[in-house]
């Protein structure tokens, strides 16, 4: 069974608050939808991206990341398992900063480039982890937890 509505004790069961959990995982999930779905459409240009970076099985590799990103970004946009999807997603993004942006090998503007994209992501890991903190609020398909 899942819920739509809050119940009494949750953290984040204020209107407010769930619209804003709400709104925050619907733009979490954007940016992760949008780039699967992208990497799914030009599927031989990520193919081309994942082996410039030096990836094994650069194919295998584009499908775990498609699959993932889609599906742990349509489970965060509904709130179904948030916690899961959100670690799920920080851990992917760390991986995919430190593989795709070594700013740390870069000099003076690509330097600055890097790093700026970077801490970008460190930013958005920060919002998946303050969402599998918390939850994902009143509005979601969360599983409801059954008492024995």
């Amino acid at each position: 069974m899942t819920r739509m509505m809050p119940i009494a004790g949750d953290r984040g069961s204020s209107g407010a608050s769930g619209a804003s959990l709400l709104a925050a995982r619907i733009c979490l999930a954007t940016v992760f939808l949008y780039s699967g779905a992208t990497k799914l459409v030009y599927w031989s240009a990520g193919i081309e991206e994942f082996a410039a970076l030096g990836l094994p099985i650069p194919a295998l590799a584009l499908a775990a990341t498609v699959v993932l990103q889609i599906g742990a970004g349509m489970a965060l946009s509904l709130g179904w398992h948030s916690s899961l999807a959100a670690l799920a997603l920080a851990a992917f993004t760390v991986a995919a900063t430190l593989i795709g942006h070594p700013f740390w090998a870069f000099e003076g503007d690509d330097f600055h480039r890097q790093l700026t994209t970077a801490l970008e992501h460190l930013a958005i890991i920060g919002g998946l982890v303050a969402i599998a903190a918390v939850g994902p609020g009143p509005f979601s398909l969360q599983p409801r937890e059954h008492s024995s």
